[in-house]
């Protein structure tokens, strides 16, 4: 029987470990260790240059916790009335530009408009087309229609965004007054 190596035989320095001597074993741990020291400061480098990338994005931070304050601080049934408020104010000023031009055309202003009046049904067209209806008709026909009617009601039919409408719009003194068109799934309870 062989006799097993002893433990104080193995930290002689003139052993051999697995066949190498102890000097070569502890060299070549040594360079395995370097080795590994530098793969290991290489990716510190990486992760602190990333990490100076990142730290341009703490004024965005900031600037987030500013706007999350201030979005707290908006009441939001008021910002919807305003817009609401706008909203009808536009819809008046667009219906009140287009009775201007509606006088304009129908007066026949030499300065202002061209040498013949525009004709009420093409008026009426205008009107609704600028009320964003298309494939408009005017049931009695454009030919139809009376210029010096005091007051008449022109039955129309249009769509807009894609329903089908039917109404009539009101003229009194050759001016409209009214446009009066309803879908026709709300005609129906």
């Amino acid at each position: 029987m062989a006799n097993p190596p002893s433990p104080v035989a193995a930290l002689d320095p003139a052993s051999p470990i697995a066949g190498v001597p102890l000097e070569a074993a502890l060299l070549i741990l040594g360079i395995v260790a370097c080795a590994l020291l530098a793969v290991i400061l290489w990716r510190l480098r990486l992760v602190g240059e990333r990490l100076e990338a990142l730290e341009a994005l703490d004024p965005l931070g900031e600037d987030l916790e500013r706007l999350a304050e201030t979005a707290e601080s908006l009441d939001l049934g008021r910002l919807e009335h305003l817009v609401s408020e706008l909203r009808d104010s536009q819809k008046r000023l667009n219906d009140r530009l287009a009775l201007m031009a509606e006088e304009r055309g129908r007066s026949g202003d030499a300065a202002a408009a061209p040498a013949q009046p525009v004709p009420l049904g093409e008026r009426i067209t205008n009107r609704l087309l600028a009320m964003d209806y298309e494939g408009i008709q005017l049931l009695p026909g454009p030919e139809g229609l009376a210029e010096d009617a005091a007051e008449a009601d022109v039955l129309v039919e249009a769509r807009r965004g894609g329903a089908f409408c039917k109404g009539r719009v009101r003229v009194r003194d050759g001016v409209i007054a009214e446009v009066d068109l309803r879908t026709a799934h709300s005609m129906f309870p």
